[in-house]
């Protein structure tokens, strides 16, 4: 199942030229960003390991309201990752 919705992204991702890996975890969405994010920034940099310099992600665009009561995996990445964050809005 989670091939699957990756499989557009990363049809993108081949033709456009731009290196990536795709991992995927289990659990609460922020925590396991910001995991992933410590985790390879606190690994040896090497020509296979950059480190994470930017976490790039999408925002479901709820109103302030329902991203209160619902909680926001966009808002708990950009306040607890150990890099920058860039929300990218849907139009």
């Amino acid at each position: 199942m989670a091939v699957k919705v990756m499989q557009p992204a990363e049809d993108i991702l081949k033709q456009s030229g731009v290196e990536f890996i795709t991992k995927m975890r289990v659990g609460d969405p922020r925590e396991q960003i910001c995991q992933e994010a410590r985790a390879d920034s606190t690994e040896e940099v090497s020509h296979k390991n950059r480190g994470i310099r930017l976490i790039v992600m999408g925002s479901r665009g709820l109103t302030p309201f329902l991203g209160m009561v619902l909680g926001s995996v966009s808002m708990g990445v950009l306040h607890n990752a150990p890099c920058p964050v860039m929300i990218v809005t849907h139009s």
